[in-house]
């Protein structure tokens, strides 16, 4: 899996920085981030995702939050030693997701294909992609 490739990278090269050396490599990979969704790619790629997940881990306590111009804006955590690659939770979650269709809309407009064995989860907020 490409992902787990790019995070296990990402935690190789995070884990053994000293405190000064993370907090730069965290600004710079906060505005690669940025930097992929101003540049219109709202599409979902694999580098957007290991990013995201890698400033989900190393992020202060894991929040996702943004600013008026849709960035992200977290600063940096103080976690000692954050797993930032969990292989084995990735793959199970992709296991788990392979038969899964996710929509994101106005929840009248589900019902349509709405039946019985279905998760529906109403959140009043916008749709957030990663």
């Amino acid at each position: 899996m490409g992902l787990i490739r790019l995070l296990s990278a990402l935690q190789d090269e995070y884990l053994p920085m000293d405190d000064e050396t993370r907090k730069t490599f965290y600004y710079e990979k906060r505005n690669r981030y940025n930097a992929l969704k101003v540049n219109g790619n709202s599409a979902i790629n694999l580098e957007s995702a290991a990013l995201f997940v890698f400033l989900n881990r190393t992020c202060f306590n894991g929040l996702y939050r943004v600013n008026r111009k849709n960035l992200f804006n977290v600063p940096i955590g103080s976690y000692k030693k954050p797993t930032i690659c969990d292989a084995d939770n990735l793959t199970a979650i992709s296991k788990a997701l392979k038969k899964v269709t996710i929509v994101c809309g106005d929840y009248r407009e589900s019902r349509s294909f709405i039946d019985n064995p279905d998760l529906i989860n109403v959140y009043s907020g916008n749709c957030v992609t990663a």
